[in-house]
């Protein structure tokens, strides 16, 4: 039987506080890929591995940027260590074609992988109030939600393996449209002399209010975007959502426009600010 609960790959926005909920449950073992000092994580029960060999669990918790980086960590020592039964658990967003390939990978040592893309940011993260969607075998997903219970306002299973990216490059289809429509939104209201907080006051109690505004206002109107999801990692969830529309012959006019402002964010040097910070593309090019 494995000493440990559940391991937790990748200590970034995310894994980081994800790990220090769950050790407050589980015993938990992590591992990043550089050193991170970090007194909440030093303070935790959360136990370092130096190395993937160290693992001595049956459920890993992947929370890596991208797929490239997952299919790299599969090549470099996961698929090594992962033994029948294991359970390899995918809270990255990555495209559906992806999500099948890791689990034919990991099948090959009899370990199987569901799908489990988070939504929430690192705020959510940090108060444990993420939304998680769940795609794959209902059992391995049942097995799933006993650790990511406690890292969740909401969990929803939503079908077969893949479908669970799908729904959160849906998601991420609305939040990039909200990022840029607020920054838009703002703008205008500041060019006319509304103030920020009359702007927030009613357009967050209206119609319009949502956890995006709620969020990420608070970023927006100090203008310090070094923390948060990354812009980088909001384009590459709108062409994975691009290119699922593409295998169905799916025309989003309004997806292909932000795609390509945060192509542009992404050019002008943004990529590793807060998607949020889209607003500084709107300043930039909207100086008196």
């Amino acid at each position: 039987m494995a000493s440990f609960d559940v391991g937790v790959i990748g200590l970034g926005a995310i894994g980081l506080p994800v790990s220090i909920n769950l050790s407050r449950s589980f015993k938990v073992q992590a591992w990043n890929r550089s050193a991170l000092q970090n007194q909440q994580l030093s303070d935790s029960s959360v136990e370092i591995v130096r190395d993937l060999k160290g693992f001595d669990t049956s459920n890993y918790l992947i929370v890596l940027s991208d797929q490239e980086s997952i299919f790299e960590l599969l090549n470099k020592g996961l698929l090594e260590i992962l033994k029948p039964d294991d359970l390899v658990i995918v809270l990255s967003s990555i495209s559906p074609d992806a999500m099948h390939e890791i689990q034919a990978r990991v099948q090959t040592r009899g370990a199987r992988a569901i799908d489990a893309p988070v939504s929430g940011g690192d705020v959510g993260a940090q108060r444990a109030e993420l939304s998680i969607m769940l795609a794959g075998d209902p059992v391995d997903c049942a097995r799933a939600e006993t650790f990511l219970v406690k890292t969740a306002r909401t969990i929803r299973y939503v079908g077969s393996l893949g479908q669970a990216q799908t729904l959160k490059a849906c998601n991420q289809i609305i939040v990039g449209a909200h990022l840029v429509a607020l920054a838009e939104a703002l703008t205008l209201a500041r060019r006319n002399g509304i103030s920020d907080q009359d702007f927030f006051d009613v357009i967050s109690t209206g119609l319009a209010g949502s956890a995006v505004i709620n969020t990420k206002w608070e970023k927006v109107v100090s203008g310090e975007f070094s923390n948060g999801g990354k812009s980088e990692y909001q384009l590459k969830d709108m062409k994975i959502a691009l290119d699922i529309a593409k295998k169905i012959s799916l025309t989003l006019p309004l997806s292909e426009t932000v795609t390509k402002i945060y192509e542009v964010h992404r050019q002008l040097g943004h990529a590793a600010l807060d998607h949020s910070s889209v607003l500084l593309q709107y300043l930039d090019a909207n100086e008196i």
